[in-house]
């Protein structure tokens, strides 16, 4: 049987060669592939959606999933014996991800286990397919970490917990202990982030930055990866950098409204821009709202830009009058965007 490499998977250029020959034996004893798993726990998953609870799902899933059948047959046995909260599927590493028992305990911990199987489902489905599509492991990595990261952290999972199970699945092994560093000594997550620029990007750092800030570490860690990940699915071009750009933007004004000016954003994002002409455009707007104290000041100052900012964009802005119009109005044009790209929603 062909057994394609799961997620954990990484950049060979990021792996010491004791990392490398444990994911290959570990890749060697798999009797499924990856979109096979995939597929059988987003099969749970919507079965637990639609109110079948999971005892009753897994003989469903079982017939319709051969292959699977021994390992969901043990996994009905584990649920007789214990409850929701421990650790479901494990030991049944030729079948599942090494990390599927974890987002099993905190989906359940967290009174969302279809989310959990759900979550799993779409991290192992987005990686094949991004593989596929050419994009580099490490960026993959990086969107699962933190998916992987924020949702243990929302289910109550302890930080240093959280950051050993998706360090353990998507870091190489000679960074974690200077990724949880910091947060062992009490200092900051983005710490640990910022002295490893090889595997996490500036922006996702800035953006764990905030989240700390705020409290809403999970929060934003999720809205991050999930714009970026649909940012690594549109195709290469300056129209997908636009997107990533008013993503930024929708992030910040949606978890840091009310605790920075609007033209702090637009310095943030002109940091986080990809091309130097879309980092001086955002910087011309920083310094044009600063002096603009309208309820309009964006839309005013985009409208004196038209060489960078379409016509169309800059009236909905104009129309928005607070921060959280403003944030609807950037998810509607980013939506806009990627339909223009051949990309309706967000994979």
């Amino acid at each position: 049987m062909n057994v394609s490499l799961h997620s954990k998977q990484q950049n060979h250029a990021h792996l010491s060669i004791s990392d490398v020959l444990v994911e290959m034996e570990k890749n060697m004893t798999r009797l499924t592939t990856t979109m096979e798993e995939a597929r059988v726990l987003r099969s749970l998953g919507t079965l637990m959606t639609s109110g079948t609870a999971l005892i009753n799902g897994l003989p469903l899933v079982a017939k319709e999933f051969p292959n699977f059948a021994p390992a969901l047959d043990t996994v009905g046995k584990q649920l007789v014996d214990v409850n929701m909260t421990t650790e479901l599927f494990a030991g049944l590493d030729e079948y599942f991800s090494s990390f599927v028992p974890h987002i099993m305990k905190y989906g359940g911990m967290g009174g969302v286990p279809d989310r959990a199987l759900l979550l799993a489902s779409e991290m192992l489905d987005s990686a094949e397919k991004l593989l596929a599509r050419g994009v580099p492991q490490v960026k993959i990595n990086e969107v699962n970490y933190y998916r992987l990261l924020a949702f243990m952290v929302h289910g109550n999972c302890p930080i240093l917990t959280a950051m050993k199970i998706a360090g353990e699945e998507y870091l190489p092994a000679e960074i974690r202990a200077s990724v949880e560093k910091p947060v062992r000594k009490g200092d900051m997550l983005s710490d640990g982030f910022r002295a490893n620029p090889d595997f996490f990007s500036e922006v996702g750092i800035a953006f764990v930055f905030v989240g700390e800030m705020t409290g809403a570490l999970p929060e934003v860690c999720e809205a991050y990866a999930k714009l970026r990940l649909r940012q690594l699915f549109l195709p290469a071009s300056p129209q997908s950098e636009e997107i990533l750009d008013y993503g930024h933007l929708r992030l910040l004004l949606l978890f840091v409204s009310n605790a920075m000016p609007l033209e702090k954003f637009l310095t943030v994002v002109s940091k986080a821009s990809a091309t130097p002409s879309r980092k001086a455009a955002f910087e011309a707007l920083a310094a044009k709202v600063k002096d603009d104290k309208s309820d309009t000041a964006l839309g005013n100052a985009m409208q004196s830009m038209p060489d960078d900012f379409a016509p169309w964009i800059t009236t909905l802005v104009q129309q928005a009058k607070t921060p959280e119009e403003l944030e609807n109005v950037f998810g509607k044009v980013i939506d806009q965007l990627c339909q223009q790209l051949g990309k309706e929603k967000a994979p």
